[in-house]
């Protein structure tokens, strides 16, 4: 099921109802149908492997949000007449909403299938599930799994606030909550089963499951998480109000709107006359201009979000009792290329201490003494001349920060509330990446294996990486069939916990588990992320 559109416009549609949508596939002029409660759907058949996939890609499930809707959460539409043509992919739009469906054609069990639903990432300011990197056909076809991804609105569009109902903030979130609904309430009509969708993301899409975990408005909607680098554990994500209405005035004040003196009624007309290039334009230039990673995240609310989510994972508000989670070996190395991106013609990459520091207290706003407390931990025992080990330093302090150390306080906290939680740890970059040495395992590295790019650009792999994406697949699925990543269940596949602290290493043709001790410098981040939180 895909939803995008053109522009900023979303074609996404939602129904939220108390009817089951009963299993209604036909096939009509050798034409794919389906009746779903939002109304008939068409899909086509495609040959993936030895088996045929029903694809889906484009059933909408909101009005999309241009003009006067632009900024407003999404909007319900009522039930389209007709058959919808879902057979052609739609371009992404500026700023993303939408949806995509692949259904094995085949059952090989009596039982529905299990709906895995893809939320991509992409710091909520860029990526979309039309990338073909995140076509689900094949992990559809081996995993025997129906595979869903969606758009949603990204960015200025998805997340400026003002504190006004035309601007309530987190519509991007509520765009997420909206096609989950969607989902839900038609996954039957596939032969999926409502009772049985695991959501899997990474990064900042890892960042929205982990808010759908402890957001009321998601309670229900889905049964297991797999959480790929990325944790709310984090000083970026669910954040106050008052920090995304100040990104959001600095950003209108660059698109030429006047903030000063004005009502948020005003700067939201301003906003609402500009196209959707030029606001996104805008927003390009604040990033640039002041270096920022994030632009907007996602806030407490009161209504997708009542606090962020180390306070209401302490409390223990979590719906979903079954997760994965993991990191790939080297999370930061893209993270450094970021802030020196002539690094990627280096073989060893050189950084003095100060650039180090620099680029360490920009990306996590360090005050002094947390930024004096986090080089010393990293670099005090290295020589000021010793350029390339603080390098190497510096991509395990950007990946610790922003990934390592959120996520296994997150794998910490989820078991002390009684979740079943297995932790991973992902070891191998493709043959053909284009990677240096020194990047190693960088961030983003799995998703290839998880969506079975080797056996969509076979001439690009080896044959051991098709088997190894085949693991890979088994793995991802098996958990989400049954709560546990082995189909039959052996001690490379035991539950993580803060004691034995057990982590399943993934290699080609090496899944083992080790144990690895707590990072002493997972201690200064949390910290800080903490105090900034609630600062």
């Amino acid at each position: 099921m895909t939803v995008s559109g053109t522009d900023e416009r979303m074609n996404m549609k939602f129904f939220n109802s108390f009817f089951i949508c009963l299993y209604s596939l036909s096939v009509i002029n050798g034409e794919e149908i389906v009746e779903t409660l939002t109304g008939s759907v068409k899909g086509k058949i495609i040959k993936v492997l030895s088996s045929d996939v029903y694809a889906y890609l484009g059933i909408p499930y909101a009005y999309p949000p241009v003009d006067e809707l632009r900024f407003r959460a999404p909007q319900p539409i009522s039930k389209w007449h007709g058959i919808l043509d879902a057979t052609i992919m739609a371009p992404a739009c500026t700023q993303d909403p939408g949806n995509l469906l692949w259904v094995p054609a085949e059952k090989r069990t009596l039982k529905p299938f299990t709906t895995m639903v893809w939320i991509h990432g992409g710091a909520h300011n860029t990526g979309s599930s039309t990338m073909p990197i995140y076509n689900g056909r094949y992990l559809a076809s081996i995993g025997n799994v129906i595979v869903v991804s969606f758009n949603y609105r990204l960015g200025s569009f998805g997340f400026m606030y003002l504190n006004d109902t035309r601007m309530p903030g987190n519509m991007g979130m509520l765009d997420q909550v909206t096609a989950l609904q969607w989902i839900y309430n038609n996954i039957e009509c596939f032969g999926g089963d409502r009772n049985d969708i695991t959501l899997f993301g990474e990064s900042t899409g890892s960042v929205s499951i982990t808010d759908h975990m402890i957001s009321p408005l998601s309670r229900g909607l889905f049964r297991r998480s797999i959480l790929q680098s990325g944790s709310n554990y984090n000083r970026y994500f669910a954040i106050k109000p008052e920090s995304n209405e100040k990104t959001t005035k600095k950003i209108a004040t660059i698109a030429g709107c006047n903030t000063r003196n004005t009502s948020p009624n005003d700067v939201i007309n301003c906003l609402l006359s500009l196209t959707a290039e030029d606001l996104a334009a805008a927003e390009r230039k604040f990033s640039v201009s002041d270096m920022n990673l994030v632009t907007f995240a996602e806030q407490v609310d009161g209504h997708f979000l009542f606090d962020n989510g180390i306070n209401s994972i302490n409390n223990g508000a979590i719906h979903a009792r079954e997760v994965m989670i993991g990191n790939v070996g080297n999370e930061g190395s893209p993270f450094l290329l970021y802030y020196k991106p002539k690094f990627r013609t280096k073989d060893i990459p050189n950084l003095s201490k100060s650039e180090a520091e620099y680029i360490l207290s920009k990306l996590f706003l360090l005050n002094k003494t947390r930024l004096e407390a986090i080089s010393e931990e990293y670099f005090g025992k290295l020589s000021n001349c010793d350029y390339s080990s603080i390098a190497e330093r510096t991509i395990e302090a950007l990946g610790d920060g922003l990934f390592v150390c959120p996520t296994v306080a997150l794998a910490e906290k989820l078991w002390q509330y009684d979740n079943t939680v297995y932790f991973y740890n992902f070891n191998y970059s493709h043959i053909t990446g284009g990677y240096k040495k020194w990047e190693g395992v960088p961030h983003f590295e799995e998703i290839y294996f998880v969506f079975g790019m080797p056996f969509m650009y076979p001439e690009e792999y080896t044959d051991e990486e098709k088997y190894f994406s085949y693991q890979i697949i088994r793995l991802w699925t098996s958990f989400a069939k049954t709560g546990k990543p082995c189909e039959n269940q052996n001690e490379d596949c035991l539950p993580f916990d803060p004691i034995y602290r057990r982590i399943v290493n993934l290699e080609p043709y090496n899944f083992h588990i080790y144990k690895e001790k707590a990072k002493k410098e997972c201690r200064l981040w949390l910290q800080h992320h903490r105090d900034a939180i609630s600062s």
